[in-house]
C-alpha cells in the first residue's frame, strides 16, 4: 500500500505549515524557540511523521533537529491539539491539502 500511495515530501509539509502559520520557512527551520513558533514546528513534525513514511531521524535531519526532538514535538503537538481548536483545525486543513 505504501508503494502505490502518492508520497508527500518533508519539504511539502514544511511549506504547507509555514504558509498556514504565516511564518517563513527559514524561520520554521531555524533555531527559534518561542512558544508560537514551536507549536507550529511541532505540528510540522507530526504531519511529516504521519504523511511521509520517513523515519524520525530523516525528518529531523531535514528540519535541522535531532530525532528525539522530532519525537517529543510529535507528542507535544498531539497533546496541544486536545485543547487548542485553532491548531487542531490547522492540522486537519493542512493534512487534507497534502493528501489530496
Amino acid at each position: 500500500m505504501r508503494d502505490i500511495a502518492p508520497s508527500v515530501q518533508i519539504k511539502d509539509v514544511v511549506i504547507a505549515v509555514s504558509r498556514e502559520a504565516g511564518i517563513p520557512t527559514e524561520v520554521m527551520l531555524g533555531r527559534g524557540r518561542k512558544h508560537a513558533l514551536a507549536r507550529w514546528r511541532h505540528l510540522a513534525f507530526l504531519l511529516a511523521h504521519e504523511l511521509t513514511h520517513e523515519p524520525l531521524m530523516q525528518i529531523g535531519r531535514a528540519m535541522n533537529r535531532d530525532h528525539s526532538t522530532v519525537w517529543n514535538g510529535c507528542k507535544r503537538a498531539n497533546e496541544r491539539m486536545q485543547d487548542d481548536e485553532k491548531l487542531r483545525s490547522a492540522y486537519v486543513k493542512i493534512k487534507a491539502s497534502l493528501v489530496g
